[in-house]
């Protein structure tokens, strides 16, 4: 798509910001190019990838919604509705990192600390978005909000108490969108001199017949 193709296509749209997401990593800015892919970049590009594509030759800032997810393919891939595209106006996004507009490249460079914001196409001046834009915005909201939620659970293994009460509120808040499965399995310890298993919730530290005696 040339520069002119891509104004035609821009210019009757307005963008307004639809949310806000928080992600946070350590700095590496002094440890890296500006322009080298991180592992948190990369990641976060593949979050956005899944329901975004690259507009050719809007250097990488304007993004097209790709559709709704209806089911898998022959190959066992995931497919997406082309009925989708053609029953409604194409949906765009753009992305700031801290308050600055941000291409793919920028997002895969990510090397510290960002808000990443999300803007929305909207054909005039409306403020008013579509069921179609809703429901874009609010599928890329729950997968930015998931992917926020794993970086944090990761930095919670490695750093444990160091984290603020933030950051467990912030897990607490998204932690159903991660997807994730929660299994309770009971454990228990076998006392020898007790010839008995003793669960390993057990404050005293000691089975039932050991106190007894």
């Amino acid at each position: 798509m040339s520069s002119t193709d891509l104004d035609f296509v821009e210019d009757p749209l307005t963008f307004q910001e639809v949310l806000d997401v928080l992600v946070e990593l350590d700095d590496i800015t002094p440890h890296m190019n500006e322009n080298t892919p991180t592992i948190t970049g990369t990641k976060l590009g593949l979050v956005i990838e899944r329901l975004l594509g690259v507009v050719p030759g809007s250097n990488a800032s304007l993004f097209f919604y790709k559709g709704r997810v209806l089911g898998h393919g022959e190959d066992g891939g995931l497919t997406t509705s082309e009925e989708s595209d053609v029953s409604q106006a194409p949906i765009f996004f753009k992305f700031m990192l801290d308050s600055r507009l941000a291409s793919m490249e920028d997002i895969l460079a990510l090397q510290k600390t960002v808000t990443v914001t999300a803007l929305v196409s909207n054909f005039g001046a409306s403020d008013v978005l579509s069921p179609g834009h809703l429901e874009a915005v609010e599928r890329l909201e729950r997968s930015l909000n998931a992917f926020a939620s794993r970086e944090i659970l990761d930095r919670l293994r490695f750093k444990g108490r160091t984290l603020a009460h933030y950051d467990f509120e912030l897990i607490e808040q998204n932690i159903q969108a991660t997807h994730n499965l929660t299994l309770d399995v009971s454990c228990e310890f076998f006392v020898a001199r007790a010839k008995a298993l003793i669960a390993a919730n057990n404050p005293s530290g000691r089975c039932g017949s050991e106190l007894r005696t």
